[in-house]
């Protein structure tokens, strides 16, 4: 009955959509072309979707430690830092500096420093 149901409502969903479509692209509401507004809506999300997400553990490799910065990058200030062989908890995030160094969000076990370390400075440990 619930697959019934599901089944019913995207139905309903993706021919209310098609059919929708057509009258309101390229209209003009309020000075603002939807045609536009679309092309930048998408531009968002494929940006958004571009991100990578990483999750699990790792360890601090570095043997004088790691620092924990407030964003991926060493332009960012130094928060904390995590000593040599501290378990970590990848919180999802990852992102790609204008160098090319991928940094991880990150927090430590007791939850008591969290931010974002250098990748090369860790390894990833488990699965």
């Amino acid at each position: 009955m619930v697959k019934k149901i599901n089944l019913l409502f995207a139905s309903t969903l993706i021919i209310t959509t098609i059919f929708a479509m057509p009258l309101a692209y390229g209209k003009t509401i309020n000075n603002v072309n939807i045609k536009d507004t679309n092309k930048a809506n998408v531009t968002k999300i494929k940006d958004d979707l571009a991100k990578p997400m990483q999750f699990g553990m790792a360890i601090v490799t570095a043997p004088s430690g790691l620092n924990v910065r407030t964003g991926p990058g060493t332009n960012y200030p130094i928060k904390g830092a995590y000593p040599y062989h501290t378990i970590l908890d990848i919180t999802g995030f990852a992102e790609e500096d204008s160098n090319g160094t991928l940094w991880y969000h990150v927090e430590d076990l007791d939850k008591t420093l969290s931010g974002w370390v250098d990748g090369d400075y860790i390894e990833m440990i488990g699965d």
